[in-house]
């Protein structure tokens, strides 16, 4: 599994440049899109989690 994360995260650092901070914000808001649609399969406490990050990314308090 951690093999399979670090080539996700690789993909998505060899799309975006994390250095500047627009694309991260970009990254960001695609890796909380990804995770809010699987957020059915996740434990609570990662449902939970993801929903802090979907707020805070878009926003809302």
């Amino acid at each position: 599994m951690q093999m399979l994360n670090k080539r996700l995260f690789d993909a998505i650092a060899s799309a975006a440049d994390l250095d500047d901070p627009a694309e991260q914000t970009s990254a960001q808001r695609f890796m909380i899109d990804a995770i809010g649609r699987v957020t059915a399969q996740l434990p609570e406490v990662a449902r939970s989690t993801a929903a802090v990050a979907n707020r805070y990314i878009t926003g809302e308090t």
